[in-house]
């Protein structure tokens, strides 16, 4: 099952949790997106967050098994821990016992 919202203007929240057929999100072009948070979506494999103007001030994503996200930004932190793949924006939370992954 695939969810697209690409370029609704308005869209400010997007939080998806325990969607067992969820296997991709499609988000790209939604320039007021602000927070986004996809939880214990097993086999949710592609997010597109690709839009420069969403501000996307706070993220949260957890892919089972891996995946990609697309639209990656510099202040993102990813990394993977026990084959998932997870992405959390930190950015005014103070310091990170993580570093970027470039």
């Amino acid at each position: 099952m695939k969810l697209a919202v690409s370029r609704v203007d308005g869209l400010l929240d997007l939080h998806l949790c325990d969607l067992p057929l969820l296997t991709s999100v499609d988000a790209a072009g939604c320039r007021d997106l602000d927070n986004v948070s996809i939880v214990d979506c097993p086999v949710l494999r592609r997010v597109d967050l690709r839009g420069k103007r969403a501000p996307l001030s706070r993220l949260a994503l957890s892919l089972r098994g891996g995946g990609k996200v697309l639209g990656i930004r510099k202040a993102w932190y990813v990394w993977t821990m026990d084959g998932n793949t997870l992405v959390e924006n930190r950015v005014g939370r103070g310091a990170s016992i993580r570093a970027p992954v470039r």
